[in-house]
């Protein structure tokens, strides 16, 4: 089962699993400086606009209440049979449309009184949802402190700035994103503004 301080890492679109393997890989290393281990909750890819249409239901869900997905509720139920366990400090990470995954599970969760007392941290790499709306609503919602979301995105990634309206508190990331939007799937990570939450490719730490 998941032990405590555990990492969940959640992938976003058009990863199959080695795909996401790598990806899940690539998140933890750039908050640690290595490759430690994580439970893989897989998100599977379909084709790109169904995709998509995944990650609006999950973006519905975090914002409004409805449109969560089944990996989302199931995300919920795992981290409420954790709690029940036991388990403690459970590290989450959602990079892209897993990072909406990741807060529309939270949002499940708290509407439907499941327990999220395992959870440690909530790290949301890329993610298309604003972080005003993460730092305040859901975190009041789901009784997670502040301090214990960490969002994390280039400062030109599309994703983040635009999709996910952060551009609103900082007005200057949008012309860099509108800029870097045909880098954004790019396999080349120090060209991708999304690829990775913190520049300098792979191999690059976050400062937080």
């Amino acid at each position: 089962g998941i032990q405590s301080n555990s990492y969940i890492t959640v992938n976003g679109v058009s990863n199959n699993f080695q795909d996401a393997v790598r990806n899940g890989t690539t998140q933890v290393a750039q908050l640690e400086g290595v490759a430690s281990s994580y439970v893989l909750n897989f998100n599977p890819t379909f084709n790109l606009p169904a995709d998509l249409a995944e990650a609006v239901g999950d973006i519905s869900g975090t914002y409004f209440g409805f449109g969560h997905t089944e990996l989302a509720e199931n995300l919920a139920g795992v981290i409420d049979t954790a709690s029940k366990n036991g388990v403690t400090g459970l590290r989450l990470v959602g990079h892209s449309q897993g990072a909406a995954i990741t807060t529309s599970a939270l949002r499940y969760a708290a509407d439907n009184g499941l327990n999220l007392s395992a959870i440690g941290s909530v790290n949301l790499h890329g993610a298309p949802i604003s972080d005003l709306f993460v730092n305040n609503s859901l975190s009041k919602r789901t009784g997670i402190s502040k301090a214990s979301f960490f969002t994390r995105a280039q400062f030109g990634d599309p994703v983040h700035n635009i999709f996910g309206a952060n551009f609103i508190s900082n007005p200057l990331s949008l012309p860099f994103s509108a800029v870097r939007i045909p880098h954004l799937f790019s396999h080349d990570a120090t060209l991708s503004p999304h690829t990775v939450p913190c520049f300098g490719g792979r191999m690059s730490l976050c400062s937080r």
